[in-house]
């Protein structure tokens, strides 16, 4: 039955790398070359994706690479633990014929494993600039600015295409 999961999510990265390339290509055509749009339905997950070349100053830094995005991510439930995100992020960190990005965003991951996970495959957080809270006298508002001069929870992972 594992063959049957290795084929039914190649079949499904297939498909999304398809659609995905799509997407890049239709960003390429925008005055800001950014776009984003949901997956298609199906059975097997939910897929909010962005495309292209990020805005100046996004994540903090003035020039981002060609950048696919996963803004949102989630298998269904009975699905999950069968290899489908890890298939597809391989094929993404591969660096899948017919794109042109060069860098791969995981965006407000949340939960605790999928950060685990992209850290153990060699994805990193943003910085996110440091807000001086040293002269912050209100303790609530402080404990906000604190909290938002933690790590990010958007990860990156920059890859190489051969010949670049």
């Amino acid at each position: 039955m594992v063959k049957s999961y290795e084929e039914r999510n190649r079949k499904h990265v297939n498909a999304f790398l398809e659609w995905a390339r799509s997407l890049e290509s239709a960003a390429a055509q925008e005055v800001n070359h950014w776009k984003s749009r949901f997956y298609p339905e199906n059975r097997l997950f939910e897929c909010y994706l962005r495309a292209g070349i990020p805005q100046k100053g996004m994540r903090g830094e003035d020039d981002l690479p060609p950048t696919i995005c996963i803004a949102r991510i989630e298998v269904v439930e009975e699905e999950q633990g069968r290899g489908f995100f890890t298939a597809l992020m391989d094929a993404l960190m591969r660096g899948a014929d017919g794109f042109s990005y060069t860098r791969i965003e995981c965006e407000e991951v949340v939960n605790p494993r999928l950060r685990a996970w992209l850290e153990r495959n060699g994805f990193k957080p943003y910085q996110r600039p440091r807000i001086k809270t040293e002269k912050i006298v209100d303790p609530h508002l402080r404990a906000l600015f604190e909290e938002v001069n933690g790590p990010s929870t958007t990860y990156y992972f920059d890859i190489e295409r051969a010949g670049a």
